[in-house]
């Protein structure tokens, strides 16, 4: 089994952000929101929402109808590691947080 180096550990809760309530209009998410598993996405959420009146998130769409979940191999120079990725549909994203999608991709 492969591991990233820099995320060892990850499987720990993330950090309480440092933020008060309603401290943001909008928070944006770009390309992160798809690599977290079930309860990393739930500690995330919990964290995100109070803080922002607008969760904006941007990431991989299915090139499919079907909503994706598996490991990735990825290589970056001689290191080799997996990632968990999703991608997403417009449904199943919209599912999963329960708000408007704004666009649905191409």
């Amino acid at each position: 089994m492969y591991t990233t180096p820099f995320l060892l550990g990850a499987g720990q809760a993330f950090p309480p952000l440092p933020f008060t309530t309603g401290a943001f209009d909008r928070l944006l998410t770009a390309n992160f929101y798809g690599l977290l598993r079930p309860d990393e996405r739930a500690v995330f959420l919990a964290e995100a929402r109070p803080i922002s009146g607008e969760l904006i998130v941007v990431d991989l769409r299915s090139d499919s109808d079907v909503h994706e979940e598996k490991r990735e191999l990825r290589t970056v120079g001689s290191a080799r590691y997996s990632i968990f990725r999703r991608r997403f549909t417009p449904q199943s994203l919209r599912r999963e947080l329960g708000d408007e999608v704004l666009y649905e991709g191409r």
